[in-house]
This record gives structure tokens, sequence and C-alpha cells, in this order.
């Protein structure tokens, strides 16, 4: 795979094999000269067609990943940067490894996915800088090496065997700051010593040790070309000089490892090196010796002093004279045999896209590791080869094999294609297998019971660079897909086109860095995004958000402008397009916790609380569901503070906007009082001039529980318009699976939901309980998780029963299973059933009470005058 393009690849693929005997060949220089003639004598195309056979019993396999392409968390728990944290940043580079695949926080599901592969071994990189964070022993990283334990220990319960890479490209970049990286010698001792931490640290559970992986792709394209990092260039002879530290380092590591660590650990320890594969031009001796020179200065660079003789290949000092460093005769023998396997990287990336043309010396390359096997194995005399890496990169994002034209590849040699005139072949169209998404709609339909299930799909990664005609298919047949098997368990998807989160803006990359939602052309686009999302989506699913919570306060007027325009485009392009023949429903939703003025009976308080609400709520609301302008109140408060930040809207945007729904959909978590009186400047707005504060009487988790306050909330304006509560849930500790508030949460609210649609007429047409599992937002989830292992919460059980009655059926109802709420009071129910004998205590009480007063005040002013 294209390593230095971390986030856009694959991933890289390995298959580590074992002992390979591939046939006898001489152990002499150049032996593996004899490949090309061996191969060209073999029957074709009978040598060519698949072989049914087997692998011996103790072969391995594998599968593998790198630091810097996985692990994210580039800043976390006091990792240092990397020279690819340094390098990504740079240039016009908009992919880096920030995140990648985020291993660090996902050790548990990385465990479960190479135990579903079935593989024997699992090879990872360290990341240099995560335990020295500048690179030496003194900034040593407790929270990084744990990182590495627990991944190993891990590996260890599933039976699989860890192969570790020191060294993956990425330097820690203090080193390539204050010495210039592998440039300088004294690297070689600095990272011996990293070496004898790993060895130290790890190495009781490692068997299998990668010193340096690929130093060509390092010395060649990190200090001569400038194409990975650390992105030097211009000095023609500085990758010789690197890569002949990087050999003395690998050397003095493994001396290291045979010395002190191998008696007691019983590890196996070699560099991996990758090449390409080269085939002659024409069918003479001189074509052959330049396809063996070329792997020469590719593979043997390093394998031959390794493997051979502790030197450069002779092809490399003739042509490269005084350029080439020398080795003494003592460092020689200090290189010579320091590798107790061969370990070989082949694939696409080398092949196509690392290897210079001045280095195919006028050959061609190709792609067949069979020979590359056969001449390493000539070349080096038997050794056991493991095949390390192997893979090819795929762009995920454009369509691909989507050409039906019909072409001949490669006829003359000349690795061209060329288009047959007058063929093309029809689309194939393969069933999609849904086998992996049913875990979670047998969780949403069996075990919760729900009838329908909110998601949101991500714009940025469905359309990633902003062209609806280049969407990402394998997303959306995954959306297809998903949506597919809801609806075939009677689940209704109600699927949200754009979720607003504070961390990212889930926008298309071109979007993202052109002012977001503050471009005017943002909106447009989003429409075409929807057009796309209704298109391939809309057969299975009936109910569309467009914004998923846009009124957050860190958005602007003039973001939330657009937002609303964006809506009404998405809106009207379902109306006029899709309608007619989905028949389904779009709106938006928005957030609406519930603001209730801290003094009810007080005028200046009930006024504060409007304010909050038409800034909060109407300030989206009222466009598309009252006037198509902003709140009235909304416009006279700015209008107060000589504010012209709310735009206005054109004629011709009220048209558009107004009366864009369906239903009005809200979510809601908690309730908070406000008033007009400043106390506290830190929850003081200054700009509404309230100060929000809470009843210390109400549960708090973190948030107030306050159930009455969605019935308020449903309340509100709206209340005929069709209403879906799309989230309502609580935060509880991850860890209490008993989760006694989310159990009392739940009922009251649902309650308070049931007493607006019974008593109040509010039409409420469904509850959306937020969340499934705790993996998006912890300790809101009906489901937890424990390592790989999903664990029922005591709240499913309570909110699948709500739903198996529909609600709350009149106590003694037969089949009543939700909990009883304790009553009031003790002995309420005394006056309950006996309303006089109530009414005479209560009389009675009062005048006890009057008559306790008056004594005392008496006897009070009696001793006054005493």
């Amino acid at each position: 795979p294209q390593q230095h393009a971390v986030p856009r690849t694959m991933g890289a693929l390995f298959a580590l094999l074992t002992v390979l005997l591939l046939g006898s060949a001489a152990a002499k220089p150049h032996a593996g000269l004899k490949t090309w003639g061996r191969f060209s004598k073999l029957p074709y195309p009978g040598d060519k067609v698949f072989l049914y056979d087997t692998f011996p019993g103790d072969f391995i396999w594998a599968v593998g990943t790198a630091a810097y392409q996985v692990e994210g968390a580039f800043e976390k728990d006091g990792k240092g940067l990397s020279i690819w944290d340094t390098f990504t940043r740079g240039g016009n580079r908009m992919a880096t490894g920030d995140v990648g695949s985020d291993s660090y926080h996902n050790v548990h599901a990385d465990i479960r996915a190479i135990r579903q592969l079935g593989v024997s071994h699992y090879r990872f990189s360290l990341s240099w800088s995560r335990i020295f964070p500048n690179g030496t022993r003194g900034s040593y990283n407790e929270m990084g090496t744990n990182y590495y334990r627990t991944l190993i220990k891990k590996l260890k319960e599933i039976r699989v065997q860890p192969v570790v890479t020191l060294y993956h490209w990425d330097l820690p970049e203090q080193l390539q700051q204050s010495l210039g990286g592998w440039s300088n010698p004294e690297l070689v001792e600095i990272f011996k010593d990293y070496a004898d931490f790993c060895f130290q640290a790890f190495g009781d559970d490692v068997k299998f040790w990668i010193t340096i992986d690929n130093p060509f792709v390092v010395a060649q394209h990190g200090y001569g070309t400038g194409v990975v990092a650390p992105g030097i260039k211009n000095d023609p002879d500085l990758p010789y000089r690197v890569g002949h530290n990087l050999l003395k380092a690998h050397a003095a590591a493994w001396h290291l490892y045979d010395r002190c660590y191998r008696p007691r650990q019983q590890g196996k320890l070699s560099m991996a090196l990758a090449s390409h594969w080269i085939k002659p031009r024409r069918t003479r001796l001189e074509s052959l010796r330049e396809c063996q020179c070329s792997l020469d200065h590719v593979l043997g660079w390093f394998a031959r002093p390794l493997f051979t003789d502790g030197d450069y290949p002779p092809c490399m000092r003739e042509r490269l004279g005084s350029r080439l460093p020398s080795f003494t005769q003592e460092e020689r023998e200090q290189v010579r045999g320091t590798a107790d396997f061969f370990a070989l990287s082949h694939g696409a990336t080398l092949s196509f896209q690392l290897i210079n043309d001045s280095l195919k010396f006028g050959q061609l390359e190709d792609l067949d590791l069979r020979m590359l096997l056969y001449w390493v194995n000539a070349e080096y005399d038997k050794p056991p080869i493991f095949v390390v890496q192997s893979g090819w990169w795929v762009e995920t994002t454009p369509t691909q094999f989507a050409d039906p034209n019909i072409y001949l590849w490669n006829i003359s040699n000349n690795g061209e294609l060329i288009k047959l005139e007058g063929f093309s072949t029809s689309p194939v169209h393969r069933a999609r297998h849904c086998a992996d998404y049913a875990t979670i709609w047998q969780q949403v339909r069996l075990q919760v019971g729900v009838n329908h299930f909110h998601f949101s799909l991500n714009w940025s990664a469905l359309v990633p660079n902003g062209d609806v005609a280049y969407p990402n298919t394998t997303l959306l047949g995954y959306y297809r897909c998903f949506t597919r098997q809801l609806v075939q368990a009677n689940v209704t998807p109600v699927v949200t086109l754009w979720h607003h989160t504070r961390q990212r803006s889930s926008l298309p990359t071109p979007l993202d860095t052109a002012n977001r939602w503050l471009n005017s052309k943002t909106p447009q686009s989003f429409a075409e995004y929807a057009r796309l999302c209704y298109r391939e989506l809309g057969a299975h699913v009936k109910m569309w958000i467009t914004l998923n919570e846009p009124n957050d306060e860190m958005v602007s007027y003039q973001e939330g402008h657009e937002m609303l325009r964006a809506h009404a485009l998405a809106w009207h392009v379902y109306d006029l397009e899709f309608r007619p023949t989905q028949g389904g429903q779009v709106s938006l939703a928005l957030h609406m916790d519930w603001v209730e003025p801290a003094f009810s009976f007080s005028r200046e308080d009930v006024e504060p609380a409007k304010r909050v609400l038409d800034f909060y709520v109407g300030w989206f609301a009222e466009p598309v569901f009252g006037s198509g302008d902003y709140p009235v109140g909304m416009r006279s408060w700015l209008r107060q503070l000589n504010s012209l930040e709310l735009p206005v809207f054109k004629e011709e945007d009220r048209q558009l906007i107004r009366g864009t729904y369906d239903f009005f959909a809200m979510s809601h978590f908690s309730t908070k009082l406000v008033t007009h009186a400043k106390e506290d400047s830190y929850t003081y707005t200054e700009m509404l001039e309230v100060q929000h504060m809470i009843d210390t009487t109400w549960i708090m988790s973190p948030r107030p529980v306050v159930p009455w306050g969605l019935r308020k909330a449903l309340n509100w304006h709206y209340s005929d318009v069709p209403i879906y509560i799309m989230a309502n849930g609580v935060q509880e500790d991850p860890a209490r699976f008993k989760d006694a508030l989310r159990v009392y949460y739940l009922y009251n609210y649902i309650n308070e939901a049931l007493k607006a649609f019974t008593l109040d007429g509010v039409n409420l047409k469904g509850y959306f309980a937020y969340a499934l599992n705790d993996q998006r937002d912890p300790g809101f989830g009906l489901y937890g998780q424990v390592h790989q292992e999903v664990i029922v919460k005591a709240s499913l059980s309570n909110y699948r029963n709500i739903i198996q009655h529909n609600g709350f059926p009149i106590p003694g109802a037969p089949q009543q299973q939700c909990p009883a709420l304790p009553p009031a009071c003790p002995g309420c129910h005394v006056l309950i059933k006996g309303p006089v004998v109530g009414f005479l205590t209560l009389v009675g009480s009062g005048v006890l009470i009057t008559l306790g007063l008056i004594i005392y005040y008496t006897a009070k002013r009696h001793k006054e005058y005493y």
C-alpha cells in the first residue's frame, strides 16, 4: 500500500510466510542471475495455471499494520511528535495520521478483528516517540509503553504471536531537529538504546522482531527525493550515508539482542527489506545483468551486507564509486550475518510508485512474487523467508472499475493499454452480503423491540471530494444494505443527512477548507448531496432529517442562515423529485431543552425565559414552522443592542424556507432555570442578560433530570404539527449496568410525553430513546460494552416493557410489567381514601399551630416587660 498517504489507503496488509524452500540454487555471487533463464524455459501457459496444493502445517498466516497508519492519538498521553506528524502538515498535504484507525483507543476492537481473521501472527510497529517522546530514554513515557503491553497481552490471550517492528519510518521529531535524523551516525547508539529498552520491556512475549522497516524507502525517499518524511531532498549522496547508518544501527541492535536477550527470550530478529521485480526488455545477457543490477540497487543495497559478505553489491560500487560509503573490515564483520530470517516486502507501492526510472536501468517493472522469492532464495543461499508485507493499494474514494470498455494490456511489452473499439461490457451487479449487519438489527428489533431506528449519514465520507458524481460507492452500499435489513426486520429507518458536532464539521474537504457554512455555495452542495441520498436510499427510507441539531450556540447567525437555506433546498428537492414516487417525509431536528423562569410569578423572569427560547429554538423553528422569518422577539432584542449580526431574509428566501417541514423533530434532555439577575459570571449570558440556574433539589447526572420539562417543551409552539422526540436520554456511569437512574428517567419522561399527548392534545407521533449503545456517547446507551462483550443494561428491559404495552396501562390491567413509582409520601393514601378525615385533620393541625404561636409570642412579650 501507499504508506505515505496513510488515511487514504486500505491499510497495509501483510502475510507472514514461514521457511520457503524453493528449489536448488548455487550459493555463489550473482546466483540469482539464473532466475530469468529458468522461468523462461518453463512451459507456458501451463506453468501459470492455478496450483491446487497446501502449505506445510507450520506455515504462518498473519496480518499487520504500522503505528502511524493506525494508532492515531498523536498527542495523547504524553506522546511526542514524530517526523510524520510534522511532514503531513507541510505544503498542500491534507491527509494525516492524527486519527488513523484510532487503534490507540480501540485495542479490543482490533483484537476482535484479528481473532475473526484466524491468523496466527500479528505484525505491528512501535511508535518510538510514544515510548520516548524526544527519542531518548530520559523522556520515557509509561502510558505509551503500557499501550503496547496491553496489546501484546491481548494478543497472547487469543493465541496470536506478536511480530514487532521497532522502527517503521516514524522517527521522533526531536532527533530529526537536533541531530539531523538518520544522516547522523550518533543515531546508531541512540537506536541501540531504544531497542535495548524494547527488548527488556516486551521481549519475554515477543519471538519475532523487525528492527527497521524498508530502509530503502527511508533512505532513498526520506532523505533523497523527499517523497516521504522527513522530506529532505537535493543532496544526491545523502541517501547512501543514511542507508549506511541504518545498517549499522540494525547490526548494533542485533548483536545486543544476540548477546543479552536471545539466551533467555529465544527470539529471532531481522530487518524488513522491500523490493520490486524487474524483467528484461530483451532476452540478452546485458539485459539480464541490468535486471540484476536494478535489484542490487534496491534490495541488494541492504540484503548483501546482511546475508553475504558485509559489503554493498559490486554493481553499486561500480556505478556509484566514492558516493557510496565504505565499511571497515571490522564494520563488515559487525554487519554480516545479522539476520535470523529474510523479511521481504513486495507490492504495488514499491513497484509502481516508489521506484525511480533510473533504478530500472531501461528494463520493465513487473509484479511477480514467485520469481522474486526464487531470486532471493538463490542469491542469498536459501534463507528462511518471511513475506512480511504484501498488498495492493486501493483508492476508496472514486468508483473503481466502472469503465465499460475492453482493453488489451502490455501487448507490446510497454505497459500500455490498447482500447478495443466496438466492444464494451455491461456493468456487473453483484448481490451484496449483509450478514455483518445482522447483529445491530437483531439488537434493534428483537431485543429492544422498537419499530423505528434513527442514524446519521457521514457527508464527508460519502462525498469526500465534494462532487456527488464520484461518491464513495462502498459506503453507499453499506447504507443501502443496512436500511434494507432494517426494513426487512420491520424497523423503519430514520436517516439524518448531516449531524452537527462541535468537534468536526463533517463537511467534504473542499467545503471544509472554504469557510464551511459561511460559504454561500454550501447550501447548493448540500442539496446535491441530499439528492444523491434520496436517489440511492429512498426506496427504504421514508423519514429524513436534513440537519440534526444545527441550533448550537457556537454556530454564528450567518452560518445558521445558510443552514436554513440548505435545509429548504433539500426539502424542495425531495418534495418535487422524490415524494411522488417514494412517499416519504422530510424535516429538520432541533435541540430543545426546556427553559423555565426561576420565579414563575415574576414577569422579570418570564420574559428572559421567552427570550432564551426564541434565541435557541425559535431561531431555526420560526422561519420553517412559522412566519418564514426569525422570531420578532429575537430581532427586537438585537435591535436594542444595536446588533446587525442577524441576517435579513430576502422575500424569495422567505418563500423558499417557510413551510419546509412534514413534522417537527426535537431532541430533549434536560431543563434549566433562568432569571434576569446576575449572580454567577460563569453561568451568565451577557448578550441575552440572563442567569442560568438549577434547582438544588433536582436529580443531577450530570444535567438535571426534570421530567415535566419535556411536557412543557412539547406544548411550547407548533403543537398541532406532528411531533417526534428524536432523542431523549440521560448520562450515567457506563460501568453501571444496573442503571436505575436511566430506568427512572425513561419511565418518567415517557410518562410526561404521554400526558402531553393524552391530556394536552399535542400531536405527538413518536419517541426515540437515546442511545442504543455507549459507543458514540459513553453513558447514554441501553447497551454497554466490556472489552468485546456487549452487555444488556437494566434500562433496556424496562424500555422494552413500555414499548410492548404501548405506554402505561391502567393499574390493575393484565400483564402490567412496568415498575410502580413509590408514593409521594407515606400515609397520603389515608387522606385519599378518607376525604372527610383528611379535611378535619388539616383543620385541626391548623388550629393547633395557631394556638401554639399565640402562646409563644404572648410569653415572649411578657418576658420583655418583666
